[in-house]
Formats: C-alpha cells, sequence, structure tokens
C-alpha cells in the first residue's frame, strides 16, 4: 500500500553514481549487479522507474566473442609452446 514514487525519488537521490566504462556491465561492479539482477527475477517485483527501456537480451554476451576467440587464441599458443 505504499505509494512507491517517493520511495523511488529517496533511492534516486541516495544512488552511488556509476561512471561508465568498457565492459559489459559499464562500470558496475559485478557483484551489485548479481544483487539487482536476483531482486528484479523475484517474483512480484515492480520495475517502476528506469531511465532506458529494462533489457535482458539472450545472446548480451555475443558482443565478447571475438575477444573471447582472442583469448582462448593466446591460451592455446602459450600451452602450445610447452608452458
Amino acid at each position: 500500500g505504499v505509494r512507491p514514487m517517493p520511495v523511488v525519488d529517496a533511492l534516486v537521490a541516495s544512488a552511488e553514481t556509476v561512471v561508465p566504462a568498457e565492459g559489459p556491465l559499464f562500470g558496475a561492479p559485478p557483484e551489485e549487479v548479481g544483487v539487482v539482477l536476483r531482486w528484479l527475477d523475484r517474483p512480484g517485483t515492480r520495475l517502476v522507474h528506469c531511465d532506458r527501456p529494462w533489457t535482458s537480451p539472450a545472446f548480451a554476451a555475443g558482443a565478447w566473442r571475438e575477444w573471447l576467440a582472442r583469448a582462448e587464441a593466446g591460451r592455446d599458443q602459450y600451452r602450445e609452446a610447452g608452458h
């Protein structure tokens, strides 16, 4: 029975600023992203405000395929060199 927007306003006013950075989480700490995701996945959770539309794309990690391929190739070369 609590109106959500005063609570949202208070949370936004006290929220930590995340400075955008490269990577799949855009600078947010993985632990905090995990906490938010677990909360969003709970039954009965409502998302009442979002600056951008909330999305959870099925292939979100797809953008990192090229990086992964390079990392795996480097690992394989390292192993082939006898390390």
